[in-house]
């Protein structure tokens, strides 16, 4: 029904990062995508009973999984398997618009995207598939403001929705939407700790627009504030926040250095890249100790 068969490959030892790692006798083995296997399933499913779904909706939620999520120079989707998922998302949507779970499935999938592009007009097209997007789960934030896990997918949204803009030259617009989504921070129904977490995330981002803007002076007070409130967070923070915590306090001392660098502060700008990599080599050491 989907068109999309079995990924596996026969291998002798040496094995794609995509594949579980050989054995000790490096002998000749099938290895297979689960979520391809998960597809074969549901294609079986789907094939017998066409009306089911909760089948549908798996499906589109396994087919992006392994999507390539690069756009083309038109700012189109690439990858099949992602256009099909939004398809199957939208069919759910307009066969049960009440079932706030297709929805939010849809909104998360429309996000779906990396911007390898810097042409304008295509940009503005993947601004619009993310305005879509922060349409749905806005919508799901009014409906249900306890759940926390829509008010940051709508956040998340517009910090999206405020890059595409900043690349598509609408830098204005892009500031507009930054704000929008430091704003929609009040609707995380969060712990405190969790909040700050988001919210200098949220702010961090808006610094990056500021740089684009050359609003240099703004961005490195913006920046000071997220490393300032991320330090004394850093002290206390919980093992669950600690990853996003030094992530974003490497790339706001990143942040700060190329605005200390735009005013000539080149030795300060030094420093703070130091402190980006001291950041950075922590987060690392620390997620590869959980894996």
């Amino acid at each position: 029904m989907y068109l999309i068969g079995r990924r596996g490959r026969r291998v002798d030892g040496d094995l794609s990062p995509d594949f579980v790692e050989p054995t000790d006798q490096h002998r000749s083995t099938v290895y297979f995508d689960p979520t391809a296997e998960a597809i074969e399933v549901l294609e079986l499913l789907l094939d017998r009973h066409p009306s089911n779904r909760e089948a549908s909706y798996l499906m589109a939620l396994c087919l992006r999984e392994n999507a390539d999520r690069s756009v083309d120079n038109n700012g189109e989707l690439k990858d099949e398997r992602l256009k099909l998922a939004i398809q199957i998302l939208e069919q759910l949507v307009n066969e049960s618009p009440n079932d706030p779970k297709y929805r939010f499935a849809l909104s998360t999938t429309l996000q779906w995207c990396f911007v390898t592009t810097q042409s304008p007009d295509a940009c503005n097209v993947i601004a619009k598939r993310i305005e879509y997007a922060g349409s749905l789960s806005r919508q799901l934030v009014v409906e249900k403001p306890g759940e926390w896990i829509y008010a940051a997918s709508h956040m998340e949204s517009l910090l999206k929705l405020s890059n595409v803009l900043s690349k598509a030259g609408r830098i204005d617009d892009s500031l507009t939407v930054s704000q929008e989504a430091i704003n929609s921070c009040r609707d995380l129904s969060l712990k405190v700790e969790d909040y700050r977490v988001f919210l200098a995330h949220a702010q961090r981002r808006r610094a990056e627009v500021l740089l684009l803007a050359k609003d240099y002076g703004t961005a490195l007070v913006e920046f000071d504030k997220v490393i300032l409130d991320l330090d004394a967070l850093k002290k206390d923070s919980s093992s669950s926040l600690i990853l996003s915590v030094l992530k974003n306090l490497r790339m706001a001392f990143d942040g700060r250095a190329r605005a200390l660098a735009s005013v000539q502060r080149h030795d300060e700008s030094q420093e703070s890249k130091l402190q980006a990599s001291v950041y950075g080599k922590e987060f690392e050491a620390i997620a590869k100790a959980t894996e």
